[in-house]
């Protein structure tokens, strides 16, 4: 797929690509459904670009076949938004809609912290990291008020380290930590923001036009960006749904 390349390197900085989405031409989200092996794609191209690896050395773990993403208006964007070169996150603008894919990248992708002919600067003696300021427990969401900013020893901030707070405001911790400690991207992942059983509330059509609502059952755990499943408790119908926000779901 043909991608526009980032001036700028990954790990420091935000990139964002657009690769060509299938369905498109025709701009209109019901002709049928952007398949989870176009997303993989998409990310695999993104990757390689980004750190400077051959495609053919870029692995992405399996997606859900079944996962259905409706058609892309304009092209797919691939950014990475905890500055992590193996989790990308494909967006589509219109209809809005994203979903994260899990890649595996060769050791000469991770930047090197040694100084070389083309890079004669040292390495910095310490380093910006995010911690928590109190004891938080697995799967409590993170605000503002539970991060802190602090500058610490560089051997101590390797590992992939938050930087900035935004990198996991809204995230969930995965297992139980105590304040002191940099927070790395394996400790976050996003927050389920719909639980099984609970009523969600889905939004289907364009709600500067024309759109309806109505509550429905989750028939699963939903993260932000998710399709999920839910049932109309009066008729049994079963639709998919993308989450939103808590308890909030965008229909087909």
């Amino acid at each position: 797929m043909p991608i526009r390349p980032t001036p700028s390197a990954l790990r420091w900085a935000r990139a964002t690509v657009y690769v060509a989405t299938v369905g498109c031409a025709l701009g209109l989200p019901q002709l049928g459904h952007a398949t989870p092996q176009a997303a993989r794609q998409a990310a695999v191209a993104w990757a390689a670009q980004a750190t400077g690896v051959p495609v053919s050395a870029v692995r992405s773990q399996p997606m859900d076949e079944r996962l259905q993403l409706a058609a892309c208006t304009q092209p797919l964007q691939v950014d990475a938004p905890f500055d992590d070169p193996a989790r990308p996150r494909v967006r589509c603008e219109q209809p809005s809609w994203q979903v994260f894919v899990a890649l595996t990248l060769p050791q000469a992708a991770a930047p090197s912290a040694q100084p070389t002919a083309a890079n004669p600067t040292p390495p910095a003696t310490t380093r910006q990291v995010v911690m928590l300021t109190t004891h938080l427990a697995r799967g409590t969401q993170l605000t503002a008020d539970v991060l802190t900013v602090r500058q610490v020893a560089a051997q101590q901030a390797s590992g992939g380290v938050l930087e900035r707070p935004e990198q996991a405001i809204g995230a969930e911790l995965v297992r139980d930590l105590a304040p002191g400690r940099p927070l790395r991207r394996h400790d976050v992942r996003a927050a389920v923001l719909v639980k099984r059983g609970a009523l969600v509330q889905i939004t289907i059509g364009n709600a500067q036009r024309f759109a309806i609502s109505a509550r429905l059952v989750a028939q699963q755990d939903g993260r932000l960006g998710q399709q999920i499943k839910l049932k109309n408790p009066d008729t049994g119908r079963l639709v998919m749904g993308r989450v939103t926000g808590s308890n909030e779901v965008m229909g087909p």
